[in-house]
């Protein structure tokens, strides 16, 4: 449809060169969006997804939080959080900065988030965007956790 759409408006071009564009006619116009309503596009049930479960193992199989190196322990951190979070991972978490990383901390306790709130100032969508991620049981897999150790 686009193809032959395509090749009447170049021909109608050449030969009404005076007239505005037949892509502009009210009548076309009504025609394709009409044409795009009728077309139900369904999703596809076979089309496979990531499954971050692969990779998360991969992370985890590290050993204890406490015991790894810092580049192995940053890049734990935003693993950890890319996939809690959904954000990129270069231009929302590579920019990301300590002043927008807000904990919340447990009562009494200085060493146990109860959650944080990570805040993206100039992200791709342009409008700064926020992640409350709480922390969860098992500390390993805990992005709060992990991000408050490193």
């Amino acid at each position: 449809l686009n193809i032959i759409r395509s090749a009447i408006a170049s021909v109608y071009r050449v030969i009404h060169l005076h007239r505005p564009p037949i892509a502009s006619d009210q009548l076309v116009i009504q025609y394709f969006e009409a044409r795009r309503r009728k077309e139900e596009k369904l999703p596809n049930s076979t089309q496979e997804i990531y499954d971050v479960k692969v990779l998360l193992q991969a992370t985890l199989s590290w050993g204890s939080t406490s015991e790894l190196t810092m580049s192995k322990l940053q890049l734990k951190t935003l693993t950890l959080l890319t996939i809690a979070t959904t954000w990129r991972q270069r231009s929302d978490m590579g920019t990301l900065q300590f002043r927008e990383v807000k904990f919340q901390m447990k009562e009494g306790v200085e060493d146990e988030p109860l959650g944080v709130t990570l805040t993206a100032r100039n992200p791709k969508e342009l409008r700064p965007k926020q992640s409350k991620l709480g922390a969860i049981e098992n500390r390993v897999a805990c992005p709060a956790h992990t991000l408050w150790t490193f």
